[in-house]
């Protein structure tokens, strides 16, 4: 699968799980398309989803949900030449041992 079939595939996704009511799945869904959109240059696209998933209802929960987010997040800082944000973001998005 490609960076672009994997965008529209988290838009169905997160649209399936909202209307299903599955939060963690459906924040795990976003924070992947975020990453895909990052990727795929759609940086616009990517901190919406991000800023979306901050505002959301309370933080997010799912640990897996929250370092895929920091992932995005770091992609986005590298790819506007902020190191030391794409360093802080992945740094956080390693798991707790």
């Amino acid at each position: 699968m490609d960076v672009a079939d994997a965008r529209v595939s988290f838009a169905k996704a997160r649209q399936h799980l909202r209307d299903n009511g599955c939060r963690e799945f459906q924040d795990r869904a976003r924070a992947w398309q975020a990453l895909a959109e990052g990727l795929y240059g759609d940086l616009s696209a990517a901190s919406e989803l991000l800023a979306d998933q901050d505002q959301g209802a309370g933080a997010l929960v799912d640990p897996l949900s929250a370092r895929l987010a920091e992932l995005a997040t770091a992609h986005l800082h590298w790819a506007r030449d902020e190191l030391a944000g794409a360093r802080r973001s992945l740094d956080a998005s390693e798991p707790d041992d």
